[in-house]
Order: C-alpha cells, then sequence, then structure tokens
C-alpha cells in the first residue's frame, strides 16, 4: 500500500515539474516574442518619422502569465498641418494566460493594456481633439495586416472625447464602454476598410462645460469607412458611413412614466466623402413631446419670463395638451441635413415641418 501510494505521489510530482517546465519554456518565449514585437514597432514609427519612447521597465507574470511593462510611453506624429501626440501613465503587454489565449484570434496581436490614465491628442488648423481613457484593454498588432481581416475587442473603464475649436468645447464622456474594431486590407495590400463600434451604458454629453452637462444613457455608436486605395491621394479620399450614434436622455423622461413608455432620445445617422466632408445625414428624436414638455415645464411652470413670446408659449402649451392618441404626435421627428465642402447646405425639416403644420391649423380651429 505505501508503494502504491509512492508511486502515486511520484508520478504527481513528475508531472507538476513537467507543467512547471513547460509554463517555464512559454513564459520565456513569450518574453522573446513580447520584445520582438516591440522592436518592429518601434521600426515601423521610425518608417512614418514617429518620435516614439517605449523602453520595458519591468517583466513578470510567471508563473500565471508573462508581461511586460513600459514606463510613461509616448508617441508624436507630425505632418503637414497635424500634430498627433500620445501620452500615457503605464503601459502593459500581455498578462494572465487567460488574458493571452483571446490573443489567438486576432492574428499575431498582442494583449496590451493602458493602466491609468492615457492621453491621445490631435492638433489641427481647426482646432485639437483630444480622447483621454482610464484602464484601455485591446489588442495591438505589429502592423496593419497586409491582406485579410484584423479585428480586435476593446474595452475602456471610461472613455473622454473633447473637441475644441476657437468657437466652442464640446466633449462626451463615456463610462464602461465596449467595442470592437475591425480592419480588412485590400488586395493590393492597403487598408481598404475600417468598422467600428461601441457601446457605453451611462455617460455625460454637452457644449463647453461638457462634464457637468447632460446625462446619457444606452450610447451606441457605428460607423464604417470605405478608402479607395486607387485614388492619387490615398488613404485620404473614400466614404465615412455613420450608421448608428443614438443615446437616450433618461433626465427628460416623465417623473412617472407609463409602462412600455419610450424615454427621449436622439439618434443620428447618413453618409459623407472625405476628404472634402459633403454627404447627408439624418438626425431622429424619438419621445420629442416628453422632451418638449421636460423643457417647458423647466422651472415648475410654463417658461414665463423668458425670451418666448406669448404667441410661441400658447402654442407650446396646446402641443402639450393634445391628446395622446394623435399618430403624428406619437411618430419620432426626423430631420434631413445636407452639407457640402463642410457647410451645410440643405436642411429638411420633414415630419417636423408637416407636424408643425397640422398642430397650426388644429390650434387655429381651436
Amino acid at each position: 500500500m505505501k508503494k502504491k501510494i509512492i508511486t502515486l505521489i511520484g508520478s504527481i510530482l513528475a508531472v507538476g515539474v513537467i507543467l512547471l517546465g513547460a509554463d517555464t519554456a512559454l513564459y520565456f518565449w513569450t518574453q522573446s516574442r513580447i520584445t520582438g514585437h516591440v522592436e518592429q514597432i518601434k521600426l515601423n514609427a521610425q518608417k512614418t518619422g514617429s518620435q516614439l519612447r517605449l523602453d520595458i521597465a519591468q517583466r513578470g507574470g510567471w508563473p500565471i502569465g508573462a508581461w511586460a511593462k513600459f514606463s510613461s510611453p509616448t508617441m508624436q506624429l507630425k505632418t503637414d498641418n497635424d500634430l498627433i501626440a500620445f501620452s500615457g501613465t503605464s503601459m502593459k503587454i500581455g498578462g494572465s494566460w487567460a488574458f493571452w489565449s483571446k490573443s489567438l484570434f486576432n492574428h499575431n496581436a498582442l494583449p496590451l493594456t493602458l493602466e491609468g490614465k492615457s492621453v491621445l491628442r490631435l492638433t489641427s488648423e481647426n482646432g485639437e481633439k483630444f480622447l483621454i481613457s482610464d484602464n484601455a484593454h485591446f489588442f495591438i498588432p505589429k502592423e496593419i495586416p497586409l491582406s485579410g481581416t484584423y479585428s480586435s475587442p476593446f474595452t475602456f473603464d471610461s472613455l473622454t472625447s473633447i473637441v475644441t475649436t476657437s468657437s466652442h468645447k464640446a466633449g462626451v464622456k463615456l463610462d464602461s464602454v465596449k467595442g470592437q474594431l475591425t480592419l480588412n486590407a485590400a488586395p493590393n495590400h492597403h487598408l481598404r476598410d475600417i468598422a467600428f463600434e461601441s457601446h457605453a451604458d451611462t455617460g455625460y454629453i454637452g457644449l463647453e462645460k461638457y462634464l457637468s452637462s447632460t446625462a446619457i444613457q444606452k450610447f451606441h455608436f457605428a460607423f464604417g469607412v470605405n478608402l479607395d486605395p486607387d485614388n492619387a491621394d490615398y488613404p485620404h479620399h473614400g466614404k465615412l458611413l455613420i450608421q448608428d450614434l443614438s443615446y437616450q436622455l433618461p433626465q427628460f423622461a416623465l417623473s412617472s412614466p407609463e409602462k412600455g413608455k419610450v424615454i427621449p432620445a436622439l439618434a443620428l445617422s447618413g453618409q459623407m466623402t472625405m476628404p472634402d466632408v459633403s454627404g447627408r445625414g439624418t438626425i431622429k428624436v424619438d419621445a420629442w413631446r416628453d422632451l418638449i414638455r421636460s423643457f417647458y415645464h423647466q422651472n415648475g411652470s410654463a417658461i414665463t419670463g423668458s425670451d418666448v413670446t406669448a404667441e410661441s408659449e400658447i402654442f407650446l402649451d396646446h402641443l402639450l395638451r393634445v391628446g395622446q392618441d394623435e399618430n403624428s404626435l406619437k411618430q419620432p421627428l426626423t430631420m434631413s441635413i445636407e452639407f457640402k465642402d463642410g457647410d451645410i447646405v440643405s436642411f429638411d425639416s420633414g415630419a417636423l415641418g408637416n407636424l408643425i403644420s397640422s398642430l397650426m391649423g388644429a390650434f387655429a380651429g381651436h
């Protein structure tokens, strides 16, 4: 009996030693892969004229994984009129073996984590754009795939976008952002298509004081870019298709909404050509009546004392008293916008114009 027990213990120890040896070998192979990947990224940066600081400060993870940390990574790329700059608190390539397993589906891409705050700044003659992330997780390829499709999921604990021009400042802050980025390469080894989709449950959106502005929920953003690799000015020519940019405005819902009541929401879709910025877009507003009611009674009463004329106030009051059974009031409002060379050239109110006309007629009959 003792002999069997000793044999069993010996077998377990032998298996443990083999597994530990295999894990150790995998750890050193993975660290070598990280090093090679980083060197390739630096080489690609030199080819594009980027100034890149990406030095390994610490390695670890054994025996449950493998990772390398980079302290204060930075990148800067200057083009003719634009400046792209990145600065991060800390970056980590790799992680646990469970995290590594996800890269098996991402074509030689490495799992990457931007720990703490990271800032991406784009400066042009039109102003500045900032992307500020908190604890980002995604996958990074050595270079853009020369053929086929590359797809990578991503998550952010929070993501803030700020656009600043000489005349205004706008921003969006989202919490718990998740999404997917897909790149498709053309047969001639040029990047051809980009698909992007993300969603977040809560956030804020607004002008100027963007972080203390309008609360939003159920944010969704999906777009595609079709580039023209045969154009002499590639990759700046192509088409941007905004499939959906939408969010709800819960603070503008009724205080005691009926069961199944739609929360006021805004959605944008459309397409434009690049770089001339010409195309069409459609804006849709759901539960617009509740949205108007909330603004109308924001001070506990009608908006008296404001710049609204007496006639407009009477009309709005009538609008809010019209019965719920009127089909025109249940339908979402849609508005079409056409723009050319970055300027709005036409605005079609569509259902909004028809609604106002019908309401004016109903109001005149009262």
